[in-house]
């Protein structure tokens, strides 16, 4: 829609149709100038004033124009600037959160799969029953896994103990200071999936575990001896 209003000095009838449109919707200031001059040509009867009270009048609304859309970028720039060091903040919550679960589940699938604090357990079909229990059976058989018979805080314990390498070559394993009771679950040679079928045995033997976190909690189990 055209936004230019004549000027009161100049009357609406002394306005050159095709100017009058084109004035509607240039773009610049520097169009103004170039339309005053048209101007100018298209109407040499007008006296000075009233073209030149045409002409400020249309210079005039560019520039407001021109300034309010400066002035909308400049808010749109500010209100993005405003914003982006909260978005740099959830961000980074995000990524301490999904560490932080990423850890846990570690320490629970560790505790799920390693620790049964039963000391009392004997009988040979512990590990049948407790590998399925545990979901170490579901959808194939995990062909060697151990228990410790202990509580978890105990097995914490041992990631303060003495520092030893991973088998697979990592610095944060740890070894305990005194043997625990494990029972270790070997998958019986031809036993296959649906089937999975285990060797009970039971040991007592100085564990190794993999730790990770603060608090430091243990997240792997890396062998007995």
């Amino acid at each position: 829609m055209a936004w230019l209003i004549p000027h009161p000095l100049l009357p609406t009838s002394l306005f050159p149709s095709g100017l009058k449109a084109r004035c509607s919707s240039h773009p610049s200031f520097l169009e103004a100038n170039r339309l005053c001059k048209l101007y100018k040509i298209h109407t040499p009867g007008i006296q000075e004033l009233q073209k030149l009270a045409f002409c400020s009048h249309l210079k005039t609304k560019l520039e407001t124009q021109a300034l309010s859309q400066r002035s909308e970028t400049a808010m749109a720039q500010e209100r993005f600037f405003n914003l982006f060091p909260l978005l740099v903040l959830v961000l980074l919550a995000l990524g301490c959160v999904q560490t932080s679960l990423g850890k846990e589940s570690r320490v629970m699938k560790f505790q799920w799969q390693h620790v049964d604090s039963d000391t009392t357990t004997s009988s040979p079909s512990y590990c049948n029953e407790m590998m399925k229990r545990r979901d170490m059976t579901d959808g194939w058989c995990k062909p060697v896994n151990t228990f410790v018979h202990k509580p978890l805080a105990d097995i914490q314990a041992v990631c303060h103990q003495r520092n030893v390498t991973c088998k697979n070559g990592q610095p944060n394993c740890h070894k305990s200071t005194s043997k625990m009771n494990i029972t270790n679950c070997h998958l019986k040679h031809g036993s296959k999936y649906p089937k999975c079928t285990y060797q009970t045995s039971q040991e007592k033997k100085y564990i190794i575990v993999a730790c990770e976190g603060d608090p430091i909690m243990p997240v792997h189990f890396d062998d007995s001896v």
